[in-house]
């Protein structure tokens, strides 16, 4: 998804491993979602990207939020590395994703994110 305002943009890009469904909401009562404030006690409408998944727990959901300037956005592709422990393959859920950038006039470069906490059923 990306979006851009005339002066900046940012593109939200998911780790692949979640079928992730996404939508914007703008302005929607009930409930309510896509609303900021536009001083005391009032609010306006303004867009708001919902993201959901049918999956079996545990899930890893990593999103990269890439703030740029202007209205060229960067080539971004986010993977998930394949790591082993003693041999044995680490599951996805408890790995840390790779984000590659480029951009015009700009050299690749690669980013290791930080994995975040792994959802877990509370069934367990």
């Amino acid at each position: 998804m990306r979006t851009v305002n005339g002066r900046a943009g940012l593109v939200i890009l998911s780790a692949p491993g979640a079928e992730l469904e996404a939508r914007i909401v703008k302005g929607q009562e009930d409930p309510p979602q896509g609303w900021v404030p536009a001083g005391w006690g009032e609010h306006r409408p303004s867009p708001v990207a919902i993201y959901s998944a049918e999956e079996e727990l545990p899930l890893a959901v990593d999103m990269v939020l890439y703030p740029h300037p202007g209205e060229d956005a960067p080539a971004l592709a986010v993977e998930r590395l394949d790591v082993q422990e003693e041999g044995e393959r680490v599951p996805a859920c408890q790995t840390p994703p790779r984000c590659s950038v480029s951009g015009p006039g700009e050299a690749l470069r690669d980013c290791l994110l930080s994995p975040q906490q792994a959802l877990r059923s509370t069934s367990e």
